[in-house]
């Protein structure tokens, strides 16, 4: 019987310990991942440690100076950085999985339409080779085992990394326990997103990589921790507001809201913060986690402040930077990414396109390289033949040798191959209804920007 019973306290204590360490790695895990859906605002008895101690804690008017002395416009056209995104594409063993370079083209699409309609003064441009990683065992990521191994291992200096895999979960007895849209690891600087997610994850964890925090962090904290809804109460002379939860005066007070908004983009909870006064969020901010992420589109003057404040400390400044002396050279047009015929913007009829041939950001150890494809299509919707011409003309800046292609749609059949020099070219050519590919290939990469103008008419 005494064995028995001390069998049985030796099992308890085992359990216990488990439990214990089960809840530090959890607390831990949440202090370096920054996650969509992540859950890391659940009670613990361990405590919740703010290491880093930024300028606007307790003093937001910092980043008002900051805006203010820093170029920033509220006009959407300013873009003060241009940040390259290396993508890496996850697929199984067999090459079999992963997304497509269309749904990429769409990510960066979105990406920048968010960033853009926010005035952020930020837009992201594509690193071009886009890395394929084969490796089944990486398809589906551990969110607690996994997350800083995937996005350590392969990382392109001088970019943002973005790592799309299968699914991003925790895992119980080979069970999925909890899944995850997207996280951003704290110490690898990397991104991990679940494909095919929604279209604000990648912009939400980019926030993070930016420095950003969600409005509801420490929402489940007690008063020393957690945001209060009133904008005036204060400790030690300093606004709670601008020292506890995301620190930032200008995003309301929150909790989770993943289980408390609607499809029309209203607050249907009815929760009271540690003061008693009622919640009153705002739920399109993207950094929150409402349920319905297409609510999602907002930054605040804060949140903006604290992404620029972020890059200008980032060791890539200067190479992301628009005011640097290269910066001329990764200037990007507005139909990029196009470096695929996957990825080809449509051209219509009679409305002419200026392209760039820009430069790419490698980071500090090494210089820069060329984007050197560029990909239009264009659609004959009428039946019988009809002559179309292909008109290239030089841009704005100088023009390089260029080489362009005609592309059935249907077998990437080749039609025609001209090589240019730098004056205009001409080609007409007789088609038939159907979707049609021009690639445009600069053939001798200049140490400098270059860009040509582009048109497409039907003739007869």
């Amino acid at each position: 019987m005494r064995r028995f019973f001390y069998g049985m306290m030796k099992t308890l204590k085992l359990v216990a310990l488990l439990l214990i360490l089960s809840s530090v790695s959890e607390v831990l895990i949440s202090q370096i991942n920054e996650c969509e859906a992540c859950g890391t605002a659940h009670r613990s008895f361990f405590p919740v440690f703010d290491l880093k101690h930024e300028p606007w804690d307790g003093n937001n008017a910092f980043l008002d100076s900051f805006m203010l002395n820093n170029n920033y416009s509220p006009d959407v056209e300013t873009i003060l950085y241009c940040i390259p995104v290396q993508f890496h594409v996850h697929r199984k063993s067999d090459g079999l999985g992963g997304v497509s370079e269309a749904e990429i083209k769409q990510y960066v699409d979105y990406l920048n339409y968010y960033y853009s309609i926010n005035a952020t003064g930020i837009r992201f441009y594509l690193q071009p080779e886009i890395n394929y990683i084969d490796k089944t065992k990486f398809f589906d990521v551990g969110f607690a085992s996994q997350t800083l191994k995937v996005s350590r291992k392969d990382k392109h200096k001088g970019s943002v990394n973005v790592h799309l895999v299968n699914t991003l979960a925790t895992y119980s007895f080979g069970k999925v326990k909890k899944s995850y849209f997207g996280v951003q690891n704290k110490v690898s600087k990397g991104i991990i997103v679940r494909q095919r997610a929604a279209t604000a994850t990648v912009s939400h964890e980019i926030g993070h990589f930016l420095g950003l925090k969600h409005p509801h962090k420490h929402y489940k904290r007690g008063k020393s921790k957690q945001e209060p809804v009133s904008r005036t109460l204060e400790k030690f002379g300093k606004l709670l507001c601008e020292t506890n939860g995301d620190k930032l005066a200008d995003t309301p007070a929150e909790p989770d809201l993943s289980n408390y908004t609607n499809q029309n983009c209203e607050y249907i909870g009815g929760q009271r913060d540690n003061w008693g006064d009622l919640y009153e969020p705002d739920t399109k901010n993207i950094m929150s986690y409402g349920k319905y992420r297409e609510c999602r589109n907002l930054f605040t003057k804060g949140q903006k402040a604290i992404m620029l404040y972020t890059l200008s400390k980032n060791k890539n400044a200067k190479g992301w930077s628009t005011t640097g002396k290269n910066a001329s050279l990764y200037k990007f047009d507005a139909f990029e990414p196009d470096n695929t015929s996957a990825m080809a913007t449509e051209i219509f009829f009679d409305t002419p396109q200026n392209h760039t041939f820009h430069k790419i950001y490698q980071g500090k150890r090494k210089d820069y390289v060329s984007d050197t494809q560029d990909f239009v299509f264009f659609e004959i919707k009428s039946e019988g033949m009809q002559q179309v011409r292909i008109l290239v003309t030089r841009g704005n800046t100088t023009m390089s040798d260029l080489e362009y292609a005609v592309y059935t749609s249907t077998d990437k059949k080749l039609i025609s191959k001209k090589v240019r020099s730098a004056g205009s070219s001409e080609t007409n050519l007789d088609l038939k209804k159907g979707k049609y590919f021009i690639g445009i290939t600069d053939l001798k990469p200049a140490d400098k920007l270059t860009d040509y103008k582009i048109e497409v008419s039907i003739t007869d």
